[in-house]
């Protein structure tokens, strides 16, 4: 009988630490999905912060080096 109550508890064990195991698994697999979003996210920001430099540089250019009236920092 005492055979019998180790052998329950072990395979009790053994399915706790399978669920600790899934579960683990299952967190890291959010945490990558997560990592993936913010990255995606500041990949956007980044190319958009990309544009906006390569519009204010044509936009410059096209003025022939001269600030424009809607130069927020034309103090003239």
């Amino acid at each position: 009988m005492t055979w019998l109550k180790i052998i329950l508890a072990a395979l009790s064990l053994l399915r706790k630490f399978v669920g600790f195991l899934g579960d683990r698994q299952l967190l890291d697999a959010g945490a990558a999905e997560a990592i993936a979003a913010q990255l995606e996210a500041s990949k956007d920001a980044a190319n958009k912060a990309e544009a906006a430099s390569a519009a204010a540089i044509a936009r410059f250019d096209a003025s022939g080096g001269v600030p424009d009236d809607s130069d927020p920092n034309l103090r003239d």
